[in-house]
């Protein structure tokens, strides 16, 4: 996301005052009231269809066994199930880090329904939790909570211990939905300095106490202070996302600790990170290692190479041959899995498949790179804060000569080179190199040449029909998206029904070129036929038998949050109709220039005559800024309208006298 931060990122606002929840509840797991289960309705948000009664976070540094220091979390969580769209609120995934030697344990799912009158309460199995060990460093844990529906009571609490007691990590106060009471309490030695990094603007409670506790050093006892902190929140709003906007999470109320300092009784140790730090630990990773790994298909890289072709069509094929051998599974990972495995099974995430290209590619003798970022959907990288986790993917650089390189996202096998999804167009993003050379790469230089152009030539009838071909033809991102649908319906008949029912015409026929193409463009070509509107002499043919645009982007009358958009955008469209004999134009749309320059777009439309019974219509949109602050939404909203109402023109012809 982009670098902007709203009056609403201002710090949270601590307050000595008790709060009382809405929604009272007892702070007890397993003392679920009939009241919590017998509500139908949340007052203050009648829209919800899940509300968070209760979430509480322990998080404690504590020394065990001759002083090893540790983070032990304890977490609750209690949900009611309001409406049908909430009853995912009952599947779970966590994430467990092996290298910390984080463990997850004492689960406990219970689900809370009102039956005849009686709350019945359902506990989930032990033997209903899934462990999957993606990689040496992550095991996936995940469950379901039993028999969830509309009314339900879901309580989940677990706990987790780590090694990592550096690693607080976020605690979000706010979230998607209302939250009816959430409280967090941490507690931590004195001698581990931490930073905190508040966001939003919620008014919690605070309190903050300290106690003593006497800890063995060597052959001495100590005597050191801990310090608790406690936040408690009540009647929290549902922070929601916007239309057009990647991330919503890094604009709600939360709290992030970072570790700054160690400071022992006669020592002191800075433990602030750096990217270099990161980078030192990313080349000791699974990424590097299934990078730096024998290539597992020689032969056929061999063969690719003896051919006489250019560099970036060496580098094609052997992308091929790598999608060939194995499929994208549609998730996003930073670390790959074992490379035996994937291949094995057929299919993998966007680490493994870019690690084992990447092992192709440097066995074929390419000098490539893994590009390390963290997508739009998941936030901003903040720079203040050097961590592993900053990251959730990366892509390939790779030197096509001395002058050349190109970026690749080798799962996609609808992108091309240079040809990211728009979630990985980034303004920062890591190449990790050894002895603090790792240096950040702006991805959105990709961000150029996307274009979509769109020309219909029609006929019209005296009985209202319209016929002719329609041609469109995309290149870049708007040809990736186009090819993803194509792909993700994959039967051409119903890839046709869409068309009609989003556009309102018929297809009597469809050609493709480039659909399944590892290629930088890709082409429709239709016959269609379309029933105009006709009223006594007169028939009403729409210009533009494709919009570009949504009307209801941007119809809140306010905005408090920013504007993404997905890329720079290019669109043009022309429209050539031929009107029967007998017949004269009886109106024609007013040409119309428009420009928005906080946005950098501009408009252009203009409808002629060419001949005695011929018209073009053409249009042409330009955008060339992706990221707009709130203070611009009412004039964006105005732009965005007046430029939507473009989209209803119509040509009017009159049978003649």
């Amino acid at each position: 996301m982009k670098r902007f931060a709203i009056l609403t990122l201002a710090c949270i606002m601590y307050a000595g005052a008790a709060f009382a929840q809405s929604i009272p509840i007892t702070t007890k797991v397993g003392k679920v009231s009939d009241e919590e289960v017998g509500m139908t309705t949340y007052p203050k948000d009648t829209t919800a269809d899940v509300l968070i009664l209760w979430q509480d976070a322990t998080i404690s540094i504590e020394l065990v066994g001759n002083g090893t220091l540790v983070r032990k979390n304890s977490y609750i969580q209690r949900a009611k199930i309001l409406k049908e769209s909430g009853k995912s609120w009952g599947d779970y995934s966590f994430y467990i880090d092996n290298d910390s030697k984080e463990l997850m344990s004492h689960i406990k799912v219970t689900t809370y329904n009102m039956e005849n009158g009686h709350v019945n309460a359902v506990k989930m199995p032990a033997n209903a939790i899934h462990r999957k060990r993606i990689n040496d460093s992550i095991t996936e844990l995940s469950f379901s909570a039993p028999e969830v529906k509309v009314g339900s009571v879901i309580e989940l609490s677990y706990d987790i211990q780590s090694d990592s007691y550096w690693d607080i990590g976020t605690y979000y106060f706010q979230r998607s939905v209302p939250v009816n009471y959430t409280h967090l309490e941490v507690k931590r030695p004195e001698w581990l300095n931490f930073s905190k990094n508040n966001k939003g603007y919620l008014t919690l409670q605070y309190s903050q106490k300290s106690m003593n506790q006497t800890i063995s050093l060597g052959y001495e006892s100590e005597s050191l202070e801990f310090y608790i902190e406690n936040f408690t929140g009540t009647d929290i709003p549902a922070m929601k996302g916007e239309s057009n906007i990647y991330c919503i999470s890094q604009y709600r109320s939360s709290i992030t600790y970072d570790l700054q300092a160690i400071t022992l009784p006669g020592s002191y140790k800075n433990l602030s990170s750096s990217w270099d730090d990161v980078d030192k630990a990313i080349l000791e990773s699974d990424i590097h290692k299934v990078l730096n790994s024998p290539c597992r298909f020689k032969p056929e890289v061999d063969a690719i190479m003896a051919m006489d072709l250019t560099p970036i069509e060496k580098v094609s094929e052997i992308w091929k041959l790598t999608l060939g051998k194995v499929s994208w599974n549609k998730n996003n990972a930073l670390v790959p899995g074992y490379v035996s495995d994937i291949l094995k099974a057929g299919s993998g995430n966007s680490a493994d498949i870019n690690a084992i290209m990447g092992s192709a590619l440097k066995y074929a003798g390419f000098n490539v790179k893994p590009v390390l970022l963290r997508t739009r959907d998941n936030g901003m990288i903040m720079d203040f804060h050097p961590r592993l986790n900053s990251f959730n993917t990366f892509v390939l650089k790779v030197q096509l000569d001395e002058s050349s390189s190109v970026f690749l996202d080798a799962a996609c096998k609808e992108g091309y080179f240079n040809v990211l999804t728009p979630e990985y167009i980034v303004k920062q993003a890591r190449i990790p190199v050894a002895d603090g050379k790792g240096y950040w790469e702006d991805l959105t230089v990709t961000d150029k040449g996307h274009s979509e152009y769109v020309s219909a030539m029609t006929k019209l009838s005296a009985d209202g029909t319209l016929e002719g071909s329609f041609n469109m033809q995309y290149r870049g991102i708007p040809s990736l998206m186009m090819k993803m649908a194509y792909n993700e319906i994959n039967d051409e008949d119903k890839f046709i029904d869409a068309f009609e029912n989003r556009l309102g015409f018929h297809v009597n026929g469809m050609e493709t070129e480039q659909m399944d193409s590892l290629s930088a463009g890709c082409s429709i070509k239709m016959e269609i036929q379309k029933d105009c509107d006709c009223a006594a002499d007169l028939i009403y043919v729409p210009v533009f038998l494709q919009k570009f645009h949504n009307r209801n982007s941007f119809k809140d009358a306010e905005r408090k949050y920013p504007v993404d958009f997905d890329y720079k955008e290019m669109c043009n469209y022309s429209f050539y109709l031929e009107i029967p004999e007998g017949y004269v134009v009886d109106q024609i749309p007013s040409p119309a220039r428009m420009s928005f320059a906080p946005l950098g777009a501009t408009v252009m439309f203009q409808v002629t005559k060419t001949g005695e019974n011929t018209l073009m219509a053409n249009f042409s949109y330009r955008q060339n800024v992706v990221f707009l602050t709130p203070e611009y939404y009412p004039d964006l909203k105005d732009f965005w309208q007046a430029m939507c109402s473009l989209y209803d023109s119509m040509i009017v012809i009159r049978k003649a006298d």
